[in-house]
């Protein structure tokens, strides 16, 4: 029998979200990749379910929602419309994570992996606009750079009751 890897620490952004999350509470993660965000929410005692951003119903209600690294993905005319979704997939007062690349405009880029992916950059103050329409409010935020290339911003919000 192989060894489970073990569960990583949950970074800055993580335990925001945990410390939101009532005991015992229910999370969706959108485009959940390989999990590792999910698996440290669920060493944690929180249900984890997983959709893509594209589904049509992200069924709910959910105490969370997370969309790390995922949203640049999206085209910015659908945005709105994607963050209406997860407001709705919410209880009220439920908590939603998420990050986006900071820049601006729209490119083409080439992944590790050597396959194309689209990607959408935004400025703090035009993605505020955006969860103010949809009635998320902000909690906690961050800024983080992993390259001279790619800034990062985290925001936790949370739906209004």
């Amino acid at each position: 029998m192989t060894p489970r890897t073990p569960v990583p620490e949950p970074g800055d952004a993580l335990r925001q979200l945990v410390a939101a999350i009532p005991a015992g509470g229910t999370a969706l993660e959108i485009a959940s990749g390989p999990g590792q965000d999910a698996e440290v929410l669920e060493a944690q005692g929180i249900t984890v379910l997983r959709a893509d951003v594209t589904t049509e119903d992200l069924g709910g209600p959910y105490d969370a929602v997370l969309a790390l690294a995922v949203l640049q993905h999206v085209e910015r005319e659908q945005l709105p419309d994607v963050l209406g979704r997860v407001a709705g997939a919410l209880r009220p007062g439920g908590v939603f994570l998420l990050s986006v690349r900071v820049g601006d405009g729209e490119q083409w880029e080439v992944g590790d992996s050597g396959n194309p992916y689209f990607t959408v950059l935004w400025r703090e103050p035009d993605l505020c606009d955006l969860l103010e329409d949809a009635d998320l409010d902000l909690v906690w935020r961050a800024e983080a750079e992993d390259s001279e290339e790619s800034h990062w911003l985290t925001f936790l919000v949370r739906r209004g009751r």
